[in-house]
């Protein structure tokens, strides 16, 4: 019933050439965001394109020509990671494995029982047929099965778009990739384009920095520095001389560092690290090989920190409290500092108040040298270390944790005056709503030197 009801419709309606062709009629350009293709299209893309039609159809009654080009995007890593993630489900799943005794249907409605959001459930989901899963193991096959499903889709919702004028991202496709190419040679030719050194979201699955758009969870966190102190062994033994780093915390009370015994350390030739600080210094220039150690073969050694002299003893909160040897007291657990998967590793908290400003110092001195990199290599000063981590916790569409990682990086500088203000006079000229003019102005004046490739 329901299509009989759409097809009369659709017989009341009179066919319109949406073809522009050159006259002299008053310009009108239309664009949208291009769609990416690791999927078929949702109502939230129709009902944003709906402004854009709608726009488009107006402009046209008012006698000018428009033109509404479309596009899809496939650049990027979630369309290999999920192609990679799929390889990982059908070789992994017993569902998937031949068997003479069980039939396509059953396997396919195996699936669809299947809970959480593995690849293969999403595309049976979306209508995918078992038979043609193990086609979307190849990226490049993604590229040409959901760009026909969305101008399908588009085509039935009767948009004004050009389809002579419709491509897909990527270099599978010369022409685009020739028109991406020039775009960089004319920012490069006007100096905004700069190389340099960059701490960066990275998947160490992939081996690539983790953008946005290439996030399971954790959109928006950005790299955040932590300074880590120097406490070095004292104690006798496989780890006399080695410097244990430990997260600082700076506040006005007497100090107190607490090391998780639970948690899992590595040991190098000369370092101790908590195993999760570890996981992102591998990546920002530390190379030394490394066993790893329980944090309770830590406790009863004696450190320094600041020519103040401790012991690592048991305590009655989760963890282990070092206390000064000169006062002999216990300091209770306060100001916890956890790292981004909510656990402590090293939490310190400064000792002596007239060290203070020391650190203070050092601060500013680890500052220049993290904030000036030309070489991937480790930020120490005399009693400091400085590495970065994700601000909160980020996971890759290839369901993998990330870390910080120091990288070759390529930058558009957005930061020029010139190119702002070039910028700003062009977002005057164009027609917005209030709320979306002040949001695009606020980003122009925010927004600074940006990685724009790979490397």
């Amino acid at each position: 019933m329901e299509n009989k009801r759409l097809n009369y419709i659709s017989s009341l309606e009179q066919h319109v050439d949406t073809y522009v062709e050159p006259n002299n009629a008053e310009k009108y350009f239309v664009t949208f965001p291009y769609p990416y293709m690791n999927g078929k299209l949702h109502l939230g893309h129709l009902f944003t394109l709906s402004k854009a039609e709608f726009m488009a159809r107006y402009q046209q009654l008012k006698g000018k020509n428009v033109l509404f080009p479309f596009a899809f995007h496939c650049t990027g890593m979630p369309i290999s990671a999920s192609a990679d993630r799929l390889k990982e489900e059908l070789k992994e799943s017993e569902i998937f494995k031949d068997s003479k005794n069980i039939k396509v249907s059953e396997k396919l409605e195996e699936i669809k029982k299947e809970s959480g959001s593995s690849v293969s459930k999403i595309l049976t989901d979306m209508g995918i047929s078992f038979s043609e899963l193990k086609n979307f193991c190849d990226p490049i096959y993604w590229t040409k099965v959901f760009p026909i499903l969305a101008t399908k889709t588009l085509k039935s919702f009767h948009t004004l778009i050009d389809w002579r004028r419709s491509f897909i991202t990527t270099n599978i496709n010369p022409y685009y990739d020739s028109f991406v190419k020039f775009q960089f040679r004319k920012l490069k030719e006007a100096n905004l384009i700069s190389f340099g050194k960059r701490y960066s979201i990275f998947c160490p699955l992939t081996n690539q920095a983790c953008l946005d758009h290439d996030r399971m969870k954790g959109e928006g966190i950005l790299p955040v520095a932590i300074d880590l102190i120097k406490i070095t062994i004292l104690s006798e033994g496989d780890f006399f001389g080695k410097k244990l780093y430990g997260r600082i915390v700076f506040n006005n009370r007497p100090s107190k560092i607490i090391i998780n015994s639970n948690d899992y350390f590595v040991v190098s030739k000369d370092f101790i690290f908590c195993k999760n600080i570890y996981e992102n210094l591998k990546y920002q220039g530390f190379k030394e090989s490394v066993v790893e150690i329980k944090g309770s073969l830590l406790m009863g050694l004696k450190c320094k920190i600041l020519e103040n002299e401790f012991v690592i003893t048991e305590g009655k909160v989760n963890g282990c409290i070092v206390k000064g040897s000169s006062e002999q007291r216990k300091i209770s657990l306060e100001n916890e500092s956890k790292n981004a998967n909510g656990k402590i590793d090293c939490c310190i908290i400064k000792e002596c108040e007239d060290r203070l400003f020391l650190l203070e110092n050092e601060r500013k001195e680890i500052s220049e040298i993290s904030d000036n990199k030309t070489e991937i290599s480790l930020n120490f000063t005399e009693n400091l270390l400085r590495f970065y981590e994700p601000e909160s916790e980020v996971i890759s569409r290839s369901n993998v944790r990330c870390v910080v990682s120091l990288l070759d990086q390529y930058f558009i500088d957005y930061g020029n005056m010139d190119l702002k203000n070039k910028t700003k006079k062009c977002i005057e000229k164009m027609i917005f709503t209030k709320e979306t003019k002040e949001m695009l102005i606020g980003g122009l004046d925010w927004i600074n030197k940006w990685g724009c490739s790979r490397t």
